[in-house]
């Protein structure tokens, strides 16, 4: 058997690099970069998701902060009475202790009009704390969560809620409950365990505002509200808890003697559109479970690492 022939070296060897490559899967789940992916699982999960800044545009920012009320509605005397909850969580117009960001209207009945009245400023996640010490303030994510506090014997009733206008419904404006009822995208029977719905931001929502300037219609008609409808209770019930939780990033009053650094802001090269529609992508996100987003983006947000990463070795 004839011996191997070795292989001579043909000078020196030339050192080859090898070309990393952004991962295929980071554009084809998100498109988003980190930060951004970080805003949308807020979004998803107003509730424990960790707080980061929104991908808003323009170079402002400022401090975050989570707000939650759990409140008590529809308490009646009878079953045929309807109420609704239309609450904008980018608004607050404080005036006598109330908020004419959150409004509500109780019928004795779903085809009888009554007047849309401002909610007490205490109810409302954050109203009391944002209208002391913020001089301006825009919502970064909400969510609405009902339930049913009584008995699984008592349960009784129809609720629905949706993603509404901020100019869907306005206070002092008489309207009867169940002509919002077509509006709102999902209904049930009131739940044996909870309804979520999670809040859509609108172009308004980008910007800061204050607590003593009304908007004008045009504005709220760009900002995001959440609107709830319920009917049927059982007379002189329980009622259905209401919890609210708000994400907001507010700038300190000048009097707190607190500084707002300019680069307190998100540093994402995404637009809220580009995250809204992301999340759309993955399905019904507005009212199914939270965190499912979280999960995804924990597992997309390393690619984006990588692919930064990569981008020196590309551009040889």
């Amino acid at each position: 058997m004839a011996p191997k022939k070795s292989k001579k070296s043909s000078g020196t060897p030339v050192s080859r690099q090898r070309r990393a490559r952004i991962p295929r899967q980071l554009n084809a789940r998100s498109g988003l970069d980190g930060d951004a992916l970080k805003y949308a699982a807020l979004l998803d999960d107003p509730c424990n998701a960790p707080l980061v800044h929104p991908t808003y545009s323009g170079s402002e920012g400022g401090y975050l902060a989570r707000f939650e009320t759990i409140n008590t509605y529809g308490i009646a005397s009878g079953t045929t009475t309807s109420g609704l909850i239309h609450w904008i969580p980018g608004q607050m117009l404080i005036s006598g202790g109330v908020n004419a960001g959150t409004i509500y209207n109780e019928a004795t009945g779903p085809g009888v009009s009554n007047t849309m009245a401002s909610e007490v400023l205490a109810q409302t996640p954050g109203g009391t704390f944002l209208s002391t010490n913020a001089s301006a303030f825009r919502c970064v994510a909400a969510c609405i969560t009902i339930s049913w506090p009584g008995t699984e014997l008592a349960r009784q009733g129809y609720v629905a809620v949706g993603n509404t206008s901020g100019v869907t419904l306005k206070s002092g404006v008489s309207i009867a409950p169940g002509s919002v009822f077509p509006l709102l995208t999902h209904s049930e029977r009131v739940p044996m365990n909870k309804i979520e719905l999670k809040w859509r931001p609108g172009a308004f929502d980008e910007t800061f505002s204050d607590a003593s300037s009304s908007p004008s219609v045009a504005d709220l008609s760009r900002a995001g509200a959440i609107t709830v409808y319920y009917v049927g209770l059982p007379a002189g019930g329980a009622g259905l808890l209401i919890k609210r939780t708000a994400v907001y990033e507010y700038i300190p009053n000048i009097a707190l003697g607190l500084a707002t650094v300019p680069s307190s802001r998100s540093k994402s090269n995404n637009t809220l559109d580009q995250v809204v529609n992301f999340l759309d992508s993955t399905g019904d996100w507005v009212t199914r479970a939270a965190g499912s987003v979280y999960r995804l983006t924990s597992r997309v947000a390393p690619l984006a690492i990588t692919a930064a990463k990569a981008l020196p070795a590309l551009m040889l």
